[in-house]
C-alpha cells in the first residue's frame, strides 16, 4: 500500500508519540466520515484518481508530518494545455480518455508514496512527501515525458499531449496548504504563459 508516514534517526520519543497519535485520529475521523453516505468519495469519476478534497486533507497530514519530521512536501499542478482541442475535434468522451491515461502514466510513473489526484478540469495534482526540490524536479520531469506521449484513442487515430507543470515546496515556498497550492499554481500559470513544460516556484 506504500509508506504512509516515517521518521528519521536519531529522533525522540515524545515527537514518535506525537506523531503516531496523529495519524490515528485522522484515520479514525476519515472512517467516521466515510461511513456517512452523504460524504464525498475519494476518487474522481473520470481518471478513479483521488479527488481534489482527499487532495487537500493529504497535503494537510504531510505538511503536519513535515514539521515533525524536518522534512519537505513537495505538491506539482500538472494541466492537460491540450484536453480542450481533444474535446472539440474528438468529442468530451475522448477528453476523458486522454485524461485517464494522462493520469495512469503519472501514477505509473511516480514512486509509491507519491500522492496522484485530479483537481477539477484538466488539472492533476501531484503530491511528494520528503523529497528535495532537485529531487522533485527529477521526479516530476520523468513523469511529464512518460504522460506527454501521444495517446491512441479506441476509435483510432492518435492526439498530442501537451502539459505544463508548476511546482512548489513546503517549506521553501509556503508554510500551510493554501500557501503551498497558490504558490504551485502561480509557478504553473507562468510555465502555460512562457510556453514551459515545468516551472519552479520561486
Amino acid at each position: 500500500g506504500g509508506v504512509d508516514a516515517f521518521v528519521s534517526k536519531p529522533f525522540s520519543v515524545k515527537s514518535l508519540a506525537a506523531l503516531v497519535a496523529d495519524r490515528i485520529a485522522r484515520a479514525e475521523m476519515r472512517a467516521a466520515t466515510s461511513a456517512d453516505a452523504s460524504s464525498p468519495v475519494t476518487a474522481d469519476a473520470v481518471t478513479g484518481l483521488a479527488t481534489y478534497g482527499y487532495v487537500q486533507d493529504r497535503i494537510a497530514d504531510e505538511i503536519r508530518l513535515a514539521r515533525h519530521t524536518e522534512s519537505a512536501v513537495v505538491l506539482a499542478l500538472v494541466k492537460v494545455c491540450s484536453l480542450g482541442e481533444v474535446n472539440t475535434s474528438a468529442g468530451y468522451a475522448a477528453g476523458d480518455f486522454v485524461l485517464r491515461a494522462v493520469g495512469e502514466r503519472l501514477r505509473g510513473t511516480l514512486p509509491p508514496t507519491a500522492v496522484v489526484g485530479r483537481n477539477a478540469g484538466d488539472e492533476f495534482a501531484v503530491v511528494l512527501p520528503g523529497n528535495s526540490v532537485s529531487d522533485a524536479e527529477v521526479l516530476v520531469e520523468a513523469a511529464l515525458e512518460s504522460a506527454a506521449r501521444p495517446v491512441e484513442l479506441p476509435g483510432g487515430g492518435g492526439v498530442p499531449v501537451v502539459l505544463a507543470a508548476g511546482v512548489a515546496v513546503h517549506p521553501n515556498h509556503a508554510g500551510t496548504r493554501d500557501e503551498l497550492y497558490m504558490a504551485a499554481d502561480t509557478a504553473l500559470v507562468d510555465a502555460c504563459d512562457r510556453g514551459r513544460r515545468l516551472t519552479v516556484a520561486i
